[in-house]
């Protein structure tokens, strides 16, 4: 997981094509080019709907992403929920959407990719949601779909709302990778 983790945060470097994706979306990821994306008109709810799915060259231990990123100003200092419709087919790995929040110098602020509570297998279209605080000093938003293994998924209808602060946060940045106190300093 710390790796995907720390790969994610190098995809403004890493390998990036446009593919068959529409402009503003990019793949990405520590294995670009062990997956293929692209738009299908011929699947989904409100087609055209997006694509990513292994391929041939698939490292076992890499991902790929279908991603976009812009300034949210209209979310600074706001909860805000996003919202992304997934199907998928075979995923041996695992799957999900991601949002997260950068400061200053790409520095992460917020983060959430579904991780522990990943799409797997094979799924019918079902709505997931992930909900993080967008800080006042936000300088970018990124977000998209995942997939780390075999398989494909589907996905679409991407939203993002405010919502209340009554509505529980997913952010599992914290929670993941950084503790409250140092362990193991002995070895």
């Amino acid at each position: 997981m710390k790796k995907i983790f720390c790969n994610i945060f190098l995809i403004f470097s890493l390998n990036c094509s446009a593919e068959n994706l529409p402009q503003g979306w990019m793949k990405t990821g520590s294995d670009p080019s062990g997956y293929d994306a692209g738009v299908i008109s011929d699947l989904g709810l409100n087609p055209p709907v997006a694509y990513l799915k292994s391929n041939d060259k698939t490292n076992k231990a890499g991902f790929a992403t279908v991603m976009q990123q812009f300034f949210p100003e209209k979310y600074l200092g706001k909860r805000v929920e996003m919202t992304v419709m997934i199907k998928s087919e075979s995923v041996d790995g695992w799957a999900g959407g991601w949002l997260r929040i950068d400061g200053s110098a790409s520095k992460t602020i917020a983060f959430d990719n579904m991780e522990r509570r990943p799409v797997k297998g094979s799924t019918d279209w079902k709505k997931y949601s992930i909900v993080l605080d967008v800080s006042e000093k936000a300088e970018s938003l990124n977000y998209g779909v995942l997939l780390s293994g075999q398989g494909q998924v589907w996905f679409d209808d991407f939203v993002f709302k405010e919502v209340s602060d009554s509505v529980a946060v997913t952010d599992t940045y914290e929670k993941i990778f950084l503790r409250k106190e140092p362990i193991n300093n002995g070895f």
